[in-house]
């Protein structure tokens, strides 16, 4: 299977911390004992929660953690009609600055298509974002990169793929949809 390079494989881990945090826990019944989230862990959120905490606590660091957290963790998800331009490959979108693309919803006819997008802050400076990957690099696992872990469903997501049968979650795995709705 092709992977992510380790810096790759960070953002990713950023980008997702918020849905790891709150993604449903089988084993938090109800009566029981609220328990952290499987993807949280599954992947390396705990190590970079302690990371990104350094970061933030030195004055060294709080100027490349705070361009770090507004560019992959701070955004808005913003859906937009933007103008395209026709490739052999399809359709591609002409994305306003600060912005990457989340989803086409579709072509609106007269070079315009519907997009959604991840947009963030007009602040962040990509060299101060860079210095401080650079950082979490460096620091996460003393800098073994290779122990960084993203769960499997968000590392099939970033690559494209869909999750191979026996790793997706079971029916008896899945909430109620009692407890969804309400």
């Amino acid at each position: 299977m092709t992977t992510l390079s380790p810096r790759d494989l960070l953002v990713e881990l950023i980008k997702t911390l918020g849905e790891a945090e709150t993604s449903y826990n089988p084993g938090s019944g109800t009566g029981g004992p609220l328990l952290m989230p499987t993807l949280y862990r599954e992947g390396s959120y705990s190590e970079l929660e302690s990371r990104l905490d350094e970061m933030r606590d030195s004055a060294q660091w709080r100027l490349p953690w705070w361009h770090v957290t507004q560019r992959y963790l701070a955004g808005v998800v913003a859906t937009v009609d933007v103008s395209f331009r026709r490739t052999r490959q399809g359709p591609h979108p002409n994305l306003p600055g600060r912005c990457e693309l989340v989803l086409v919803e579709g072509i609106l006819g007269n070079q315009l298509m519907k997009i959604r997008v991840y947009r963030w802050d007009s602040r962040v400076e990509e060299g101060l974002v860079r210095a401080g990957l650079d950082r979490l690099l460096a620091t996460m696992y003393g800098g073994q990169t290779e122990r960084i872990q993203l769960p499997l469903e968000f590392l099939y997501r970033a690559l494209g793929k869909e999750l191979p049968h026996e790793h997706q979650p079971r029916a008896s795995h899945l909430p109620s949809p009692s407890l969804l709705t309400a």
